[in-house]
């Protein structure tokens, strides 16, 4: 019984310790991001994902978890692609960074535009659905596809 209440104090050290280095580490790329978005969507939003990606090194280095890529396929850089994947915990996220190396842009919902720092990233670097009408879906679509005919890259999840 000891060991189980041990084993959630250090549980819930860790998750502060984490959530501590992921935020001092966003404030320090929002910046960056910021000056980035001078370059607009397109460029801007490929250097704040290269920012994300140097990010997502030092925080899970910092937080002692280990990513393993395997992929099943060949890549082609001069080529669209889309990613799916299922969304099941909040680690899916930084994952991106780590295990894609070359910019993409992740489609998500437009609530997450809501959160403090974070969102201002989000909103910037990434396609945005708002799912409250058909024409706001509709308008992701054709944002989705304009980044599509750039051979961009999405994920979705």
């Amino acid at each position: 019984m000891d060991c189980i209440i041990t084993m959630k104090f250090f549980r819930v050290i860790f998750t502060f310790y984490a959530l501590i280095i992921f935020i001092a580490l966003m404030l320090v790329v929002f910046p960056l991001a910021l000056l980035a978005m001078f370059w607009g969507r397109l460029k801007g939003g490929n250097m704040i994902y290269r920012l994300c990606m140097i990010w997502g090194d030092i925080w899970f280095a910092l937080t002692f978890i280990y990513v393993k890529k395997i992929y099943k396929g060949s890549n082609q850089n001069d080529k669209p692609y889309i990613y799916v994947a299922n969304h099941i915990s909040y680690l899916d996220t930084p994952v991106i960074v780590k295990a894609i190396r070359h910019p993409l842009r992740p489609l998500g919902k437009v609530e997450m535009s809501k959160v403090p720092v974070f969102g201002y990233i989000y909103k910037n670097a990434i396609v945005t659905v708002d799912r409250s009408s058909p024409e706001n879906r509709a308008r992701s679509l054709s944002l989705l596809k304009a980044y599509l005919k750039r051979k961009s890259r999405f994920w979705f999840s």
